[in-house]
């Protein structure tokens, strides 16, 4: 838990990140309720939900860059909203 305790934005840059992180959380996602998660692409997406993640940025490019250009336009996005 105290790996993402100060985080606000969790990246997901492999399936195998996703059950990493599952892992070390010990199965408590409610830990993960107050982050934005993203992903590098929808297989990664696909297994983060399927171990009950809420993911919601999916990277098109599944690049770091990709992922990152992702997540800029969604925080852009969502400051603009509020």
């Amino acid at each position: 838990a105290q790996c993402i305790a100060g985080a606000d934005i969790i990246t997901l840059t492999s399936s195998s990140t996703a059950e990493h992180l599952a892992a070390a959380l010990d199965g408590d996602l409610a830990l993960l309720d107050d982050k934005l998660i993203a992903s590098i692409g929808p297989i990664t997406t696909q297994t983060a939900e399927s171990l009950g993640m809420s993911v919601a940025v999916t990277s098109q490019v599944h690049t770091l860059e990709g992922l990152v250009a992702a997540l800029e336009v969604y925080v852009a996005a969502t400051s603009r909203q509020q």
